[in-house]
């Protein structure tokens, strides 16, 4: 029964995200002609995945939108994989940002998660995420403190 709350918990989880950030994407890109611009040209494939309960979903920036499937892919760009789906579970139970970040920490350093990256395509996400950011703060009018 456990094992079960934690599989439709992680699922729900990571079908959230992708919604999130497609919908993030997506506003966005209707906002900010040079985001949308920009964007047309990137590619990049997260892939997140617990071993045990056989729980995958990989999310793909492609041409200015953001995709997400239930499935495995080849060579993603970031992969982030968890040997225990208990470890991933409770780094997520929390909602508290900072809290999950110290759980993600433990996570690491336990050896539960494993994270293999391409530096060069991470480095176009990170800068896309961003720059998503700063059209938000644009549009919404945040103070920016130097």
């Amino acid at each position: 029964m456990f094992e079960m709350v934690i599989r439709l918990f992680l699922y729900n989880l990571l079908l959230g995200v992708g919604l999130a950030l497609r919908l993030l994407f997506a506003v966005a890109s209707l906002r900010s002609g040079s985001f949308r611009d920009n964007l047309k040209h990137e590619v990049f494939t997260l892939l997140i995945k617990s071993n045990d309960l056989d729980i995958t979903r990989h999310y793909r920036l492609e041409g200015g939108r953001f995709k997400s499937k239930a499935a495995d892919c080849q060579n993603p760009d970031l992969s982030i994989v968890w040997s225990d789906s208990k470890a991933f579970a409770r780094t997520f139970f929390n909602l508290n940002p900072l809290a999950i970040v110290r759980g993600f920490a433990q996570s690491l350093t336990s050896g539960s998660v494993a994270v293999k990256v391409n530096m060069e395509a991470a480095q176009v996400f990170f800068l896309a995420m961003g720059e998503m950011i700063g059209v938000y703060m644009n549009f919404f009018r945040f103070d920016r403190r130097t």
